[in-house]
């Protein structure tokens, strides 16, 4: 009897396809745990933007002004206001985009907008926010009440 040894193209279909799905399940789940790190920053650079921003008003009881408070500006405007309280100032989210300030028509307000990826939404957080403050945008303690 001549019985040659080796895989049947069964068995290499096979393995390829648990290959395949394993390879898949890799991804998605690598995927979604970067999104979640680079949420994670926001949150991390949000809360020390608003630690520092505290400290600012109790020094110079007020928030630090900027070029356009009724829109917002960057937070470059104000990091040098804020570079006395924190080493590095995050301007920029994970992804590149600026993390927004407004201050408020008064001494005691303040806001900050930042965009999640997850569940790909804006929201706004600070002190005394006016709701007006980026339109419908939603406060980030309603989406994201264990964060904030």
């Amino acid at each position: 009897m001549n019985r040659r040894s080796g895989f049947t193209i069964v068995e290499i279909a096979v393995v390829i396809s648990i290959v395949a799905i394993l390879t898949t399940l890799i991804v998605v789940v690598f995927n979604q745990t970067q999104l979640d790190a680079r949420d994670d920053r926001r949150t991390a650079d949000i809360t020390a933007l608003k630690r520092a921003l505290v400290q600012y008003y109790n020094d110079n009881g007020e928030y630090p002004g900027c070029t356009n408070p009724g829109f917002g500006c960057p937070i470059s405007d104000i990091a040098p206001a804020l570079q006395r309280y924190m080493v590095d100032v995050p301007l920029k989210d994970p992804k590149g985009t600026d993390y927004l300030y407004s201050p408020g028509t008064s001494p005691n307000q303040y806001g900050l907008l930042l965009n999640y990826e997850q569940p790909g939404t804006s929201c706004k957080t600070g002190l005394n926010m006016d709701p007006a403050w980026w339109w419908s945008v939603q406060d980030c303690k309603t989406i994201f009440p264990n964060r904030f």
